[in-house]
């Protein structure tokens, strides 16, 4: 079953599922949410498949992030997450195997450094540069 993406294409947190994918060589299924449109505040009483989705996603997931990722069953809101569940699930080389725990203390430093510290000071960067302008 190809995995289902919800997002907006402008999100740094869609781009980063939809590169995984890429890199993985992953077909997928792109659910363009428009938010110029309020889909992301999606109403009681709208019918359509994505809405419905959308809907469900938002009981569990408050902050209202504009990613959810579906995939044999399993539905998930966080980027990162997204990530790590298609590189280990495909055995991937963007992840460490599990049965080395000193690559995977490594690589969980990385991630933590760039989550902690990197992303902030981007996405701030990023917004006065880009879209502040």
């Amino acid at each position: 079953m190809t995995p289902t993406v919800l997002g907006t294409a402008a999100s740094t947190r869609t781009q980063r599922v939809l590169l995984t994918l890429e890199e993985l060589g992953i077909d997928y299924d792109l659910k363009v949410v428009d938010l110029s449109k309020g889909q992301h505040h999606v109403r009681e009483g709208t019918d359509s498949g994505e809405a419905k989705s959308l809907r469900h996603h938002r009981t569990r997931n408050m902050s209202e992030t504009i990613i959810l990722f579906q995939d044999d069953g399993i539905e998930i809101f966080e980027s990162r997450a997204i990530a790590r569940y298609l590189a280990v699930k495909h055995k991937s080389h963007l992840a460490p195997p599990s049965d080395d725990p000193g690559a995977l203390a490594v690589f969980e430093q990385a991630a933590s450094v760039e989550y902690a510290y990197f992303e902030p000071a981007v996405s701030t960067l990023g917004f006065e540069l880009i879209f502040k302008k």
